[in-house]
């Protein structure tokens, strides 16, 4: 029994052998090796590609919260003005056509803007991401 084993390996080795050997034999496709590495380089490539897309959706996160929050201090400037000095908050601005109704004022994030007029001079900015940081008008970049 082992010897028939024994001869039938060595013919199935012999013939496959022969087979791949042969060049005139046309190739009948890929090897799962050869797909395996393909799908690992695919795959690499994907990851890179995603890291880099969400390092950018950041960024363009904190640029759109200090645009807005530009555009939101311009209106509260012009509301103070023409009300006395008095702070309005983003309802008032809506309300009295600061700000057009349409415009959002929440932040990149989905939290409220904040509008500060302690010291008369406005100050319109965003929490952030994790609610602790400042993301203002006068600063690009969230401070803690």
């Amino acid at each position: 029994m082992k010897k028939r084993v024994t001869d039938y390996l060595g013919k199935f080795i012999k013939k496959m052998s022969v087979r791949h050997s042969d060049s005139s034999e046309a190739s009948r496709g890929f090897t799962l090796i050869e797909i395996m590495i393909v799908i690992v380089i695919v795959g690499m490539m994907a990851t890179g590609v995603t890291i880099g897309l969400v390092s950018r959706l950041a960024d363009a996160r904190m640029k759109a919260a200090h645009q807005e929050s530009c555009t939101i201090r311009s209106a509260v400037i012009l509301y103070m003005a023409q009300n006395g000095g008095e702070c309005p908050s983003i309802e008032d601005l809506k309300s009295g056509g600061f700000l057009d109704t349409k415009m959002r004022t929440l932040d990149p994030w989905n939290n409220d803007y904040n509008v500060d007029c302690a010291d008369g001079d406005p100050d319109v900015y965003s929490t952030g991401k994790d609610g602790n940081g400042r993301v203002g008008c006068d600063q690009g970049e969230d401070k803690e």
